[in-house]
């Protein structure tokens, strides 16, 4: 049985990246399953629920690794646990078993990533107020799902790019 796919596309790269979605199996944390690619393990984002507005929400995932200074940036391709700017999701303490072989990753897409560091009057406030966190390593998007999709589901995708004229805003951007 096919599963259906969710397809987001990065507009700053002309790919494509499938999401396929499963049943929560981690503590009742939403759950979304990058398909592999030949010889790239499996890789389970693990978000967050919003129940206010019923959306399950997977924040901070990496599109590019951190460029050198002054290059392009490539299309991540494959993800490894600690890659996530929240750290490494603690399976142990929700509830997870995870044995030796198991040929999976598990990202931790629960919390905003870093902002990029910039200008504005008001970022210095942010950081100090722990609103946001800069670091160069800011090259990450969020994808926000209706709350508990089901596997048959088609869902629409929107992008949108966080503004401020290409000099200025983020994910995770509080404004």
């Amino acid at each position: 049985m096919l599963r259906p796919t969710l397809w987001l596309t990065l507009a700053t790269a002309v790919s494509s990246i499938p999401l396929t979605q499963r049943e929560p199996k981690i503590s009742h944390s939403p759950t979304a399953t990058l398909l592999p690619g030949k010889g790239t393990p499996k890789t389970i984002f693990v978000g967050r629920t919003l129940p206010e507005f019923d959306q399950d929400l997977f924040l901070g995932i990496k599109y590019a690794d951190e460029p050198a200074r002054f290059t392009p940036a490539e299309l991540k391709s494959h993800y490894a646990s600690n890659d996530s700017n929240s750290g490494v999701y603690d399976l142990s303490a929700a509830g997870v078993r995870v044995t030796s072989r198991s040929n999976a990753v598990y990202y931790n897409a629960t919390e905003y990533g870093y902002d990029c560091p910039g200008y504005g009057s008001d970022t210095t406030k942010m950081v100090k107020m722990g609103l946001i966190r800069l670091n160069e390593d800011c090259l990450n998007l969020n994808v926000i799902r209706p709350k508990g999709v089901g596997e048959e589901e088609d869902l629409p995708v929107m992008l949108w790019i966080f503004g401020g004229g290409w000099s200025q805003g983020a994910t995770a951007d509080p404004r």
